[in-house]
């Protein structure tokens, strides 16, 4: 059987989001494959930037990425030896 060398995360909050974790991190051992795991912060509606006037909608949006990536960590924390986050925006 042909292994698998990189294995791709695309993922949501949601109420399988750790057992869907759970599962490519299995796979990626087995594999001894590298998961890269990838939460898309979606933009606000213009309508609703219109609004926002603090913090500014950069803030915001820093914010989110900073309180996903947080919780992030804390689902993959407990199943993997090594985590490396990376901010790439």
């Amino acid at each position: 059987m042909k292994r698998f060398k990189k294995i791709l995360l695309i993922s949501r909050e949601s109420t399988s989001a750790r057992a869907t974790l759970a599962r490519a991190v299995e796979l990626a051992k087995r594999n001894r494959a590298r998961l890269t795991l990838i939460e898309v912060v979606e933009e606000l509606p213009r309508e609703l930037l219109a609004l926002i006037t603090t913090p500014t909608p950069r803030e915001l949006r820093k914010l989110a990425i900073k309180q996903r990536k947080e919780r992030l960590g804390a689902l993959v924390a407990p199943l993997v030896k090594e985590v490396s986050l990376t901010n790439d925006e």
